[in-house]
């Protein structure tokens, strides 16, 4: 176990590769992405990196081994707890085939696996509002399972904001999807989920996470030659300003706009990374509940050899620097490693590593501790009640003392993350 002190990952993946669609701009290929599974033996010989990040691809269909591994690395890094998105890819294919395994199952295996680690994981629900009974999954997630937030991925092909009346695809298909479950969801189905969502979340005052960047996967019918431009206006951070203050809610932008080193997008990169920060910094001043974050899962280092990746990490460290020590945005900027997709270039251990090195301990305790836990469970700190009831029976069931963490206080039959 590592040194206790509440450091924390907001930005982990555990992906069930065997529902992404075929057509998915992150290719699948034996149940890992086909890139990765050409890798020669030389390849793997010459670069460590890659053959951790196989071993752990290879894995993302049984959870309760990645969650094995995902701890492995964690510790190593000195990590104490990470944030596990959960993404419904499914519904990046309009025209996806049935998958041959039940929806909900992955849920509840996620669940499994994060409760088999208490206090060390907290999954996020991936809400994607064109599935059929996704409401209804939700409200389970958040009384029966142990998420304590929502995912959301709009670059797989839906408008985040519930308030609009005529959009529609180009490809003219946007609102007709048929899932395996059966049933068509149209366009005011759509609207209709969006605002019950964002309602439910201001109940229950739950944390969102947004994906914002130009890069990552996308809804497959877009036009390829446009790379993927024609979906960036799902993506946008400003979509979610009205929703944020509307209705109250803690909302993080994954990637805090993307990558700044993209050669090909990184104008629209810093373009959303300028507009974040206007928001994050505007938010701060409302009157309500309703606060904007942003975490650097930006995916780009090796600072072992790499000397032009080296160079662009001093580049994204010193803007790191710059945020925390600013008065507003250093309470909202946040550190996430996008594992497992960063350890094809670096170790866990690495990539916080870098950070630990060149930022002072005001700055550490800030972006590792304070931030994320005021982004996932508010002022008070307080872990959700779905989340202690789970793990207590699931440790009861499989006969296991619920071991309390030091990062984790004890108090008046709650439990809050120090």
């Amino acid at each position: 176990m590592p040194p206790s002190k509440g450091i924390g990952n907001v930005h982990a993946h555990h992906i069930d590769v065997r529902c992404m669609p075929e057509n998915l701009s992150m290719q699948q290929s034996g149940g890992i992405p086909e890139w990765v599974d050409t890798l020669t033996i030389l390849d793997l010989v010459l670069n460590k990196y890659q053959k951790r990040f196989k071993k752990v691809m290879s894995a993302q269909k049984e959870f309760s081994e990645i969650s094995r591994l995902h701890i492995e690395d964690m510790d190593k890094a000195k990590i104490d707890y990470s944030v596990v998105l959960h993404i419904d890819l499914e519904g990046a294919d309009p025209k996806a085939k049935d998958k041959n395994y039940q929806y909900g199952d992955v849920i509840e295996k996620i669940a499994q696996a994060c409760a088999s680690y208490p206090f060390r994981f907290f999954p996020f629900f991936g809400f994607d509002p064109r599935r059929p009974n996704v409401l209804n999954m939700l409200k389970m997630n958040f009384v029966e399972r142990c998420y304590v937030g929502i995912k959301l991925y709009p670059a797989l092909g839906f408008d985040p904001r519930p308030d609009k009346t005529s959009y529609r695809y180009e490809d003219g298909d946007y609102f007709t999807h048929k899932y395996k479950e059966g049933g068509m969801i149209e366009g005011d189905e759509i609207l209709d989920n969006l605002k019950k969502m964002y309602e439910f979340a201001k109940e229950r005052k739950i944390p969102l996470m947004t994906h914002c960047g130009p890069g990552g996967s996308y809804r497959v019918t877009v036009d390829k030659k446009a790379k993927y431009k024609d979906i960036w206006r799902y993506t946008d951070p400003s979509n979610f300003r009205e929703i944020a203050k509307t209705y109250g809610l803690r909302i993080c932008f994954g990637h805090m706009g993307g990558k700044l080193d993209d050669k090909e997008n990184r104008l629209k990169a810093y373009e959303w990374n300028g507009t974040i920060c206007n928001l994050i910094r505007e938010a701060n001043d409302w009157s309500n509940e309703g606060r904007l974050f942003a975490d650097q899962s930006y995916d780009i280092i090796n600072p072992i050899n790499n000397k032009i990746q080296k160079d662009q990490l001093e580049v994204n460290i010193q803007l790191t620097k710059n945020y925390l020590n600013d008065n507003v945005l250093s309470q909202y900027v946040l550190f996430g490693s996008d594992w497992p997709l960063n350890i094809y270039k670096c170790t866990e251990k690495q990539y916080i590593d870098e950070y630990r090195k060149r930022l002072d301990e005001s700055q550490q305790a800030k972006y590792f501790l304070e931030n994320i836990a005021r982004f996932l469970f508010g002022d008070s700190r307080k872990i959700p009640q779905n989340y202690v009831d789970y793990i207590k029976a699931y440790c009861s069931k499989e006969n296991r003392e619920l071991v309390i963490p030091e990062w984790i206080e004890e108090k008046n039959g709650e439990y809050l993350l120090t």
